[in-house]
């Protein structure tokens, strides 16, 4: 119940931020002025806040005594002005959650110097706490207009102790098979949109041979999306998947063209089966170019 929702929400926000200000200022000894009561309100805030009064004093501190500076914990490195935005968010993320952190990036700019300065952000990622690092072998600005360079994963695992994990054009097992060398260093595959175009991507992983119903598969998705939602909701959702599915087949761009320019969720369905009741040519590698 939105109606019910957003005013707790406010609500909730206005106290939980009137609790930090009076937290802080009971560390500054100015909630009160009965040193006894300030203690007393700071404690018990900082109780139900999980945070402990004494540590967080201490460390506040620091933070007046060496304000934006390397001893600054509160702020430092978010105010170094030579220090990278995307470093500077890297450091705030990694302070804020304690969990496994990975990273996903790319090769960068094509240019002279790409190498140094991917090694570079390589460190930065080791010295900011990252646990493992996603790469997609691509550089800015390529999209999906040439195939990934695949043995780019092998000369990035070599200079960084950090798990690298494979993505980017992973059609499926076949795509591992073929250049073994380039994924051996790989501590994983990070498979995205390919398992959208291909949902039974992961079943058939292990299983040479695996038969696929691609005219079954469509609707039964469509069922499920159906089941889930309204029919105009489900509309939409099976426009997006089509759009992605239309790439298993040499002509989907019929496929996709009849089913986006339904109008109502009955019509975008038949649209679906007259297409798929032909038999359509099927491609051996989906191309993502233009998603």
């Amino acid at each position: 119940n939105y109606w019910l929702a957003v005013p707790l929400v406010l609500i909730s926000s206005h106290l939980m931020h009137g609790m930090l200000i009076g937290f802080h200022e009971a560390t500054h000894g100015l909630l009160r002025k009965s040193r006894l009561l300030n203690e007393i309100d700071g404690l018990i805030i900082g109780t139900l806040s999980m945070m402990s009064f004494s540590l967080y004093r201490a460390a506040h501190q620091l933070h007046h005594a060496y304000l934006a500076s390397e001893r600054d914990e509160e702020l430092w490195p978010f105010v170094h002005p030579q220090m990278p935005r995307w470093a500077r968010v890297l450091a705030a993320v990694r302070k804020a959650w304690p969990g496994l952190l990975t990273v996903k990036i790319r090769l960068g700019a094509d240019t002279p110097d790409f190498e140094e300065c991917f090694a570079g952000r390589m460190r930065l990622f080791e010295d900011g706490g990252v646990d493992a690092i996603t790469l997609h072998p691509r550089f800015l600005g390529e999209r999906h207009s040439r195939s990934a360079c695949h043995d780019r994963i092998a000369w990035a695992a070599a200079m960084t102790r950090l798990p690298v994990i494979a993505n980017g054009d992973i059609f499926g097992p076949e795509t591992v098979r073929r250049n073994p060398a380039a994924f051996a260093p790989a501590k994983g595959l990070m498979i995205g949109r390919m398992a959208v175009v291909r949902p039974w991507l992961f079943a058939a992983w292990d299983r040479p041979g695996y038969k696929v119903d691609m005219r079954d598969t469509w609707l039964r998705m469509c069922e499920y999306i159906s089941m889930d939602f309204t029919a105009t909701d489900a509309l939409k959702r099976i426009k997006l998947f089509t759009k992605y599915y239309a790439r298993n087949y040499q002509f989907g761009h019929s496929f996709q063209k009849g089913v986006i320019g339904a109008h109502t969720l009955e019509t975008a369905l038949e649209s679906g089966r007259d297409f798929l009741d032909r038999d359509p040519a099927v491609v051996d590698e989906p191309w993502l170019m233009g998603l």
